[in-house]
């Protein structure tokens, strides 16, 4: 897996004494993010190329991540459970986006948009019971997604205004996927930290 990948690599950069013993957790936890990324921006291609949507693939990870980033979202106990849970969400969401561009209705899209950012801001950040947020880490995270969810609202109504809307579509996927992500980590979240407590 990914995460016993990228423990290899910090032991090798360890030992070829490219980073201290004592940063190896940090580079550890580096190299798992990184990996995971190119790992998933590389299935969302590929999911694009299969489906003959493949820059639409890309603005849909993009745009995904760069929100997922502040806003949270659920979280499973196991890395298996984890990529299969992302990859699954992932895959779901780009054939919608097919299937959205080959049955176009852009009011339907529009709803999608207006419904999850107001929904949004007012759930995140949906933090985790190995990274708790502070009341100062939750106003900063909260005020950077509603700046994202601005910029991705201005960035569409342009899109749409020069008929460019097979790159609207996708943006308004992630922002959906991402909030039913957040309501998720609202719920389970929390038990997730009940059962590791009992553990």
């Amino acid at each position: 897996m990914i995460g016993t990948f990228s423990e290899q690599l910090a032991k090798i950069l360890v030992n070829k004494k490219h980073i201290d013993k004592a940063d190896f957790e940090l580079y550890h936890y580096g190299l798992f993010i990184v990996l995971s990324e190119l790992f998933l921006f590389s299935f969302c291609v590929f999911a694009g190329l299969l489906l003959k949507i493949t820059s639409q693939s890309i603005v849909f990870f993009a745009a995904f991540l760069f929100v997922r980033r502040y806003a949270g979202g659920l979280h499973v106990k196991t890395e298996p459970k984890c990529l299969a849970l992302t990859l699954t969400s992932l895959l779901i969401s780009i054939v919608l986006i097919k299937v959205s561009l080959i049955y176009s209705n852009l009011l339907f899209v529009i709803a999608i948009q207006l419904v999850c950012s107001i929904l949004l801001p007012v759930i995140s950040p949906a933090d985790t019971p190995q990274k708790k947020l502070s009341d100062k880490e939750r106003k900063v995270f909260k005020g950077i997604t509603i700046a994202i969810l601005i910029v991705f609202a201005v960035t569409n109504a342009l899109l749409l205004y020069f008929r460019l809307s097979r790159y609207a579509v996708p943006v308004v996927y992630a922002v959906l996927l991402e909030t039913i992500l957040v309501v998720l980590g609202k719920i389970f979240n929390g038990r997730l930290a009940e059962t590791t407590d009992e553990q």
